[in-house]
């Protein structure tokens, strides 16, 4: 009996030793499967390689990056057809350090050539592993493709930017949070005339140009600064007529990181400028000699139109100036001024100095010397519309003057001004067939009718002249 028991306690541990033995047996294949199966459905690629370079095991990701059906097509595909040829030729360069017992590198990438002629790039982690009791090679690869793509869009933008940058046909640089320049392009070394090396570093707030300091300031304050003028360069002997626009350069966070400068050499323009000017200033010394000589045509024809227009000139002039007008403007009425009765000249002299009343017809011959002007005026060149207005001096606002019949805006607002100052001289002075009126009732006269026949702002303009700023008349 004590045999049979003891027996029997030996069957029992037995079965125990066993049956813990099948559970483990079972708990190790399932985690066999759930192991394979996570690497069967990673989206890394997983391959295990023999010594020999042949693929014991291959994951469905590394046969999704190649487009095969299945391993034996991965093991049966020549590697020189798996590779393009550059990554083949590095392949063969990793094989022959291993073989000659020389550890290559464990991170590289590779280009392959997907079943359907698409280039793709891997990363590659490679390390030693156990797999089956022996040791092999295990490779990780990680599709980069994507990336690459980008990469290499960035860097094409960025070979496009530098050539855009370096041949603009403006000078362009950046300079930083403090204004030091950090970069610049060829055309910007041109226009200063120095080189890259001097330029770089250069704190542009330290410059002794101070309007093109206070420009970059702007932008450092986050406005658009610009700047126009000639720039001597403080980095070579080199003086520029240039325009420059800089501009703020900011995060997302709107915190200033420096600015942008666009600068361009405008010599040329400075130039033409300078040539225009000088053209206008000889047509303005051609049009005043011309103009001085029918003065003195005139003059010598009758003194009191002469007389008349020098003081009608004058006071044309102040008006202008007291509405702000253009200087363009001013010189312009005051030309106009000095010969409106020039078509005069054409009128017999006994009547312009008859001490009587005219007759009508008389009175008619009179009326006509402002079209007479614009005939002798109108091919003369000149900037401002000089035969035009000695047309218009005798025109009304309410279209009751002559010889047109002109209203309002009709009028130029030169002609509006010499209305108003003919008459006020013309009433203040003398003439041979009256004694003067005074300038009390040629004022009386023009604010009477301001808004009528004469000018709002011209009268308002003169009639602070007179009463508030004490201009008079020469001769008065």
């Amino acid at each position: 009996m004590k045999d049979s028991s003891g027996t029997k306690q030996k069957i029992q541990k037995l079965e125990k030793t066993e049956t813990a033995y099948m559970m483990a047996e079972d708990a190790l294949r399932a985690s066999e499967d759930n192991f394979r199966r996570f690497l069967d459905e990673s989206p890394l690629g997983v391959r295990i390689v023999a010594a020999r370079g042949e693929t014991l095991y291959a994951n469905r990701a590394i046969l999704d990056f190649y487009g095969y059906d299945s391993i034996e097509e991965l093991k049966t595909t020549p590697v020189e057809k798996r590779y393009t040829r550059e990554s083949f030729a590095e392949y063969q360069i990793r094989r022959k350090k291993r073989k000659g017992g020389v550890d290559s590198t464990s991170e590289y990438e590779i280009s392959i050539i997907h079943k359907n002629g698409e280039i793709r790039h891997l990363q590659v982690y490679r390390k030693e592993i156990l797999w089956n009791g022996e040791m092999q090679y295990q490779a990780i690869y990680q599709d980069i493709t994507e990336r690459k793509k980008a990469e290499e869009a960035l860097r094409q933008s960025e070979i496009k930017y530098r050539l855009i940058f370096e041949h603009s046909p403006v000078g362009i640089l950046y300079f930083d949070e403090n204004g030091v320049i950090i970069a610049c392009n060829y055309n910007f070394i041109k226009i200063i005339g120095s080189s890259r090396e001097a330029l770089i570093g250069l704190n542009m707030i330290k410059l002794p140009d101070k309007n093109m300091v206070s420009a970059v300031q702007k932008a450092l304050n986050g406005e658009t600064g610009l700047y126009e003028g000639v720039y001597s360069s403080v980095t070579a002997k080199k003086a520029t007529a240039t325009r420059a626009i800089f501009t703020p350069m900011t995060s997302e966070g709107g915190i200033i990181l420096g600015g942008v400068g666009i600068i361009e050499d405008i010599t040329e323009r400075y130039q033409g400028e300078k040539q225009l000017q000088d053209t206008l200033e000889s047509l303005r010394k051609a049009v005043g000699t011309t103009i001085q000589v029918m003065v003195s045509a005139v003059e010598a024809r009758d003194p009191y139109t002469a007389g008349h227009q020098k003081r009608s000139a004058s006071l044309a002039r102040v008006i202008a100036t007291e509405m702000g007008l253009s200087q363009e403007k001013i010189d312009g009425i005051r030309m106009a001024g000095s010969i409106h009765d020039i078509g005069k000249l054409s009128i017999p002299a006994e009547i312009l100095s008859k001490p009587t009343k005219l007759s009508e017809i008389e009175f008619s011959l009179i009326k006509e010397h402002a079209l007479n002007g614009y005939e002798i005026l109108k091919n003369i060149e000149s900037p401002s519309p000089l035969s035009e207005i000695v047309y218009q001096h005798h025109e009304r606002m309410d279209g009751s003057g002559y010889p047109r019949n002109l209203k309002g805006n009709d009028i130029l607002i030169e002609a509006r001004i010499l209305i108003v100052a003919d008459v006020v001289e013309a009433m203040a002075s003398h003439r041979p067939y009256r004694p003067s009126l005074g300038i009390d009732a040629a004022l009386e006269e023009i604010e009477n009718n301001r808004g009528i026949i004469y000018d709002k702002a011209v009268v308002d303009a003169c009639l602070r002249l007179f009463r508030e700023k004490g201009f008079k008349l020469e001769g008065t």
